[in-house]
């Protein structure tokens, strides 16, 4: 019944419902259903930032940081976004990149100042002497 309701929906809306669903299942860590859903809402409309940021982080999950960086950089390219900012920033953290973290943080909390994620990684930030732009 809901792939029929999905398959009625405009491109566009398709993908933001099939991303809604992939966020819902990595929330929930399942990473293989929340890949799925990222496809399913790319072939839909490959121009879903959402989508893009659904994959990075998916990809950041598998151990794939190269991919997971190509995709933050494609969803940022569509539309600013906390999640493809928030990727960027934990893996420029964790290649010891501080400063270039801490501007992926900074530009995140510019779009969501009271960000839990985005204010977890301030302060980790800080607590290496990196301050936050």
């Amino acid at each position: 019944m809901r792939a029929l309701q999905m398959a009625s929906l405009p491109p566009a809306e398709r993908a933001t419902q099939y991303a809604q669903l992939g966020v819902q299942y990595l929330a929930q860590g399942l990473i293989p259903e929340a890949e799925q859903e990222f496809d399913s809402a790319l072939a839909a409309d490959p121009s879903n930032a959402a989508a893009h940021a659904g994959i990075a982080q998916v990809r950041e999950r598998s151990g794939s940081p190269d991919d997971a960086r190509a995709e933050a950089q494609a969803s940022l390219k569509i539309s600013p976004n906390v999640d493809a900012y928030l990727v960027l920033a934990r893996l420029d953290l964790q290649s010891n990149e501080l400063a270039a973290s801490a501007g992926d943080v900074a530009a995140a909390l510019k779009l969501e100042p009271a960000n839990a994620a985005a204010l977890g990684m301030k302060s980790a930030l800080t607590s290496r002497g990196q301050s936050i732009p």
